[in-house]
């Protein structure tokens, strides 16, 4: 899973064994705030984590959740490290959840998965769409039982699509959430192949005639809506 964090060396995590793992990317508050202006209703944003603010930094983290907040940004954000008695000013200032340190790595994956399944609505930490099953927990999906071994990049894109099954999502908004915030991002057409390499890898599993990932030609990919682990809910597409 990747996640965005203004303090990534005060959390001293290793990566899970997985696709998807946790990978943490620094980012600095200038950065943050430009891209949240700019990203502000794209869904397909990752994680922020505002790691272990020290003592008597509350107030200046609450004061930059409340600015963050103020631009529209809707991405979801998990503050960890807080002061128990400062998890409720915290929340109420536009924190999706508060993670009290110290906490195992596998705590702070299940709060991850935690938020963003309620940000996009989903009951559970498996998705199955058609003969696919999804882990949100960062291992490699599944087909019939058995695992379909996909890169970490790979990862995140079908994350993405399967967040906002049954929509569509654009080719920007996937390269937005991915690249927008990096230094030196590629070329805009990385999703395309991307997106061929998933279909090539699922193709060789999948039913005969079972299409994964559907081309909405001059809007983006959709993949189908799930048998489970969607709640009924409706969101705008991305």
């Amino acid at each position: 899973m990747r996640v965005l964090s203004l303090n990534p060396a005060a959390l001293p995590l290793t990566t899970a064994p997985c696709p998807a793992g946790l990978l943490i990317e620094t980012i600095s508050e200038k950065a943050l705030f430009a891209g949240a202006a700019a990203l502000r209703e794209n869904r397909l944003l990752p994680v922020l984590l505002v790691s272990r603010p020290a003592a008597g930094e509350e107030e200046a983290l609450k004061a930059t959740l409340l600015r963050l907040r103020g631009t529209g940004f809707q991405g979801p954000v998990l503050v960890i490290g807080a002061a128990a008695d400062q998890t409720a000013v915290l929340l109420n200032a536009g924190a999706d959840d508060v993670l009290l340190w110290p906490a195992s790595g596998a705590d702070l994956m299940a709060r991850l998965n935690a938020v963003l399944r309620r940000i996009h609505g989903l009951s559970s930490a498996e998705v199955r769409i058609g003969a696919m099953t999804f882990h949100l927990d960062g291992r490699h999906p599944e087909v019939g039982g058995q695992p379909v071994r996909i890169s970490r990049r790979e990862y995140e894109i079908l994350q993405f699509l399967v967040l906002n099954a049954g929509r569509v999502v654009s080719k920007a908004a996937i390269y937005d959430a991915l690249y927008s915030l990096s230094a030196d991002p590629p070329f805009e057409k990385i999703i395309d192949v991307y997106i061929c390499r998933l279909r090539t890898k699922f193709a060789r599993d999948l039913p005969a005639g079972e299409v994964l990932i559907e081309t909405v030609a001059g809007r983006g990919y959709r993949v189908p809506a799930p048998q489970t682990g969607l709640q009924d809910v409706t969101l705008a597409e991305a």
